[in-house]
């Protein structure tokens, strides 16, 4: 979150026709354009493992050419596919379960260097998806890091570790056993939504959250790129700002339209300025890139590029509120906690306060969600837990009672076996 007159210098102009290292600029540019235009044409059942293919060929393109002076192009495009391949992991997961295979992030593999490892992790893929399950690769994504394919069912989900050689005949040891480890934890904790850590108890409680209206999106997006300035504004509701500019706007009635969309400071204000272009770089469960937002394959493409920007201007003291279940009186208290904004649930009734974490909260902040709607989400969860928080002392005890439904998710490892086959 950024206060406005921290980044509206970060808007830059288009680059000159001049720049020599633009040809290989637009080349890139234009492979990520048709690999995204050829995944917003994909059915969920259609060839998803062809189009994979296509983008780990342009991902080892890209490795052959880190060197040399385009070596930062090459490195930015690597990592743009790869934030494509995120939209076949939003697509076909679930935010919790994105969340639970993301808990291992390393640095991006060197797809190039694994040679025939890779060919057999591809060999396995195609066998799920003869099986009826798509397979979704994890090195050609930056949110996947348990297993190297997540087989996706009709019901259920499947974490695949693929290795090339002979299934070891004792107990798997050192990296091996870290990653079955790793694997069969996460399994486990999709399964029943709990888990022992040791040092703390993780469980997934249910927690409806609204989704964005991505249809008010693309029009304000379309909006930008007719308007003779290039801005867009559209308000989600009091105090409360989507913006959308090209890349090439007007930078004077760029900072007019900010200034403009800026509410009043007054009394308990907290304003938050948040450019999600910057989840480009760095996108999570709960904040996807809005070039992986079901719109156009165009916008999205613009919007990977940097062509097109969202901008989210909100009052986030606006979910401040108190409110009653069954003549019990609650308050919602904002606040910035060790990971951003948070919401403390206060009431009398309450030993402890509740905190709904950064994750939550911030959905106001880094997608296009009204501060009304996510305050709406917290209150219908608070009111339909209330009962278990003030019966039962201790928080494990309190979300046990609410743990989400587990999902059908099994951990396994094929290995090749001295004949060659699968096993």
């Amino acid at each position: 979150m950024h206060h406005h007159h921290q980044r509206a210098s970060r808007i830059e102009p288009p680059i000159s026709d001049h720049d020599e290292s633009q040809l290989e600029q637009r080349g890139f540019a234009e492979e990520r354009k048709e690999l995204l235009a050829e995944f917003c044409a994909l059915p969920r059942t259609g060839d998803v493992l062809a189009w994979q293919r296509r983008l780990a060929n342009a991902i080892i393109s890209g490795e052959h050419e880190s060197r040399g002076e385009n070596r930062d192009d090459a490195k930015r495009h690597r990592h743009l596919l790869r934030v494509i391949g995120d939209a076949l992991v939003h697509e076909l997961l679930p935010a919790h379960t994105i969340r639970t295979l993301s808990r291992a992030p390393g640095k991006p593999a060197h797809i190039a260097s694994q040679g025939d490892d890779f060919e057999f992790v591809f060999e396995r893929a195609r066998e799920i998806k003869l099986a009826g399950s798509i397979p979704i690769l994890a090195d050609l994504t930056t949110l996947i890091g348990v297993g190297d394919i997540i087989a996706v069912g009709e019901n259920s989900i499947a974490i695949v570790e693929c290795k090339n050689r002979p299934s070891p005949s004792g107990t798997p040891s050192g990296r091996l056993a870290r990653q079955k480890a790793r694997g069969e934890q996460a399994a486990r904790y999709l399964q029943s939504s709990f888990v022992d850590e040791g040092d703390k108890t993780r469980v997934a409680v249910a927690y409806d959250l609204p989704e964005p209206d991505y249809e008010q999106v693309a029009l304000l997006l379309e909006a930008s790129i007719t308007s003779p300035h290039g801005i867009a504004t559209h308000e989600l509701g009091d105090r409360d700002v989507l913006l959308a500019c090209a890349k090439d706007a007007d930078r004077s009635a760029l900072l007019s339209a900010i200034q403009s969309a800026m509410p009043q400071i007054e009394g308990d204000s907290a304003i938050a300025f948040a450019f999600l272009n910057e989840l480009v770089e760095s996108s999570s469960h709960r904040r996807p890139s809005p070039s992986n937002y079901p719109l156009p394959a165009e916008l999205r493409w613009r919007l990977l590029e940097g062509d097109l920007q969202l901008i989210r201007i909100v009052d986030t003291s606006r979910l401040a509120c108190t409110f009653s279940v069954d003549e019990i009186e609650l308050h919602l208290v904002p606040r910035q906690g060790p990971t951003g904004l948070e919401v403390e649930v206060n009431s009398n009734a309450l030993e402890h306060p509740v905190v709904v974490t950064s994750e939550l909260a911030e959905i106001c902040v880094w997608t296009p969600v009204s501060v009304e709607r996510v305050k709406t989400a917290i209150i219908q969860h608070i009111s339909s837990t209330l009962a278990s928080l003030i019966d039962v002392d201790g928080d494990e005890a309190i979300l046990h009672s609410h743990l989400a439904e587990g999902d059908d998710v099994t951990y396994v490892t094929r290995y090749r076996s001295e004949g060659g086959e699968v096993r």
